[in-house]
């Protein structure tokens, strides 16, 4: 980090003071030569030529100056609070149409909430009645329902099923034994031949 010299810093704000003062100079000379001593000149010369006219013109400048200057004033107060009350208008107006939209939107989204439940509901109960008339079709009423109990239970719970050994009676296994066991999924076990090994 450099070190802080107070005496070079003076020296380089002194010097753009220097310029700045100069241009400000140079521009009001530019001003009072262009502009301000023609008029004062030519003033001058008309006092000396129409002395009235002169006193007229200079009676009305003063007393013009005060309504002149309320008129700008006016002007820009007026200018200022109807800029300043548009602006206020469009943050109020805003905030009002933000308000309404954001409230429709919150009403819809509850809507669109309340009727996707109730269709997803009526989705599960139409797939569960599906399934309780296919085991009800395979499996009979009583093993049927009984099978359908445990789908809905394992479905909704989200438990996965159960996976038993039952053992097939008459099926050769690569050992040569006619009683084997095979891995089944609970919902697959129903009043077939085999027996359940424990």
């Amino acid at each position: 980090m450099a070190s802080y010299d107070a005496k070079t810093t003076q020296d380089d704000l002194q010097s753009y003071f220097d310029v700045y003062a100069s241009s400000v100079r140079h521009s009001f000379t530019s001003f009072e030569e262009r502009y301000a001593r023609p008029l004062v000149d030519r003033c001058a010369a008309l006092a000396r030529d129409r002395p009235v006219l002169a006193t007229f013109a200079g009676v009305f400048a003063l007393l013009s100056i005060l309504p002149v200057l309320a008129f700008i004033g006016f002007s820009l107060f007026t200018l200022a609070s109807l800029a300043f009350l548009a602006l206020l208008g469009l943050c109020i107006s805003s905030t009002i149409a933000l308000t309404t939209y954001s409230s429709i939107l919150l009403a819809t989204l509850t809507i669109l909430l309340f009727t996707s439940l109730f269709l997803t509901l009526c989705l599960v109960a139409s797939y569960f009645i599906v399934r309780l008339g296919s085991h009800i079709r395979s499996e009979g009423v009583g093993g049927g329902a009984g099978a359908w109990a445990r789908e809905v239970r394992g479905r909704l719970v989200g438990e996965k099923p159960e996976i038993t050994m039952r053992k097939e009676i008459g099926e050769e296994d690569e050992r040569g034994s006619e009683d084997s066991g095979v891995v089944v999924k609970q919902e697959d076990l129903g009043d077939g031949d085999g027996a359940q090994i424990s």
